[in-house]
């Protein structure tokens, strides 16, 4: 995650699917927050400010006017989600150190195990999931491992994926059956073919709960793909 991504239409559907969990799920009792910052870099990324074209989350109106203000002030900072949610009372944990591919132990280490307990944990980097050749935008797989075995059994792990330009289902299903090793059958997903979540579960009630939320969802959004 870069600081000059907040409030696109990413975010927008991002924020509003987790609060959508959030006030879904009484057993998970906070959000953990994990963006795996790195350095703006001046590109064009994060332009997408349009939420009238967003697939998801504009029916939030109250979500989508706070980040359209964001933008418009210039406020372009990942911490300003805080008071968004903390105004609807749900405690957010913010893992806000810049990430660096060469200490990424460091990094994820520092993670507090409480704040892994009955919890929304949300890991966001820049692209997603390793590749060949992984760099400080990607995630590894044995990251996602440690921090899914650390986690509470109540709590559950959320994914951020952009989609390379390959065919969308086949890709989404490689994905879930690479997490599969990792928490067999409890992956969740939910993509606007743009951009994927993916969900790992470790208690079977919480994931038969957010498989639920995620359906309501999708109704409200049809144009989203969703696998569970």
């Amino acid at each position: 995650m870069k600081h000059q991504y907040f409030g696109d239409t990413r975010d927008l559907f991002k924020y509003d699917l987790i609060l959508r969990i959030m006030e879904g799920m009484p057993s998970i009792r906070s959000f953990t927050f994990v963006p795996m910052l790195t350095p703006s870099d001046g590109s064009t990324q994060g332009n997408r400010t349009d939420h009238k074209r967003a697939k998801a989350g504009f029916r939030n109106q109250l979500l989508r006017e706070y980040l359209a203000i964001c933008i418009r002030e210039k406020r372009r900072n990942v911490c300003e989600i805080l008071p968004f949610f903390t105004a609807r009372k749900i405690p957010v944990n913010l893992h806000g150190e810049t990430f660096m591919a060469g200490d990424r132990a460091a990094y994820f280490r520092a993670i507090p195990d409480g704040w892994l307990r009955d919890a929304l944990v949300f890991l966001d980097p820049d692209i997603g999931m390793e590749v060949a050749s992984p760099t400080d935008k990607h995630l590894l797989y044995n990251e996602i491992r440690d921090l899914y075995e650390r986690m509470g059994d109540r709590s559950l792990l959320m994914l951020f994926q952009f989609f390379p330009r390959v065919e969308r289902g086949a890709y989404t299903m490689w994905r879930r059956a690479e997490l599969g090793r990792i928490a067999p059958g409890r992956i969740l997903s939910i993509t606007d073919n743009q951009v994927a979540f993916f969900f790992l579960g470790s208690d079977g009630g919480a994931t038969k709960k957010l498989r639920e939320i995620l359906f309501r969802y999708h109704e409200h959004y049809p144009d989203l793909t969703l696998s569970v």
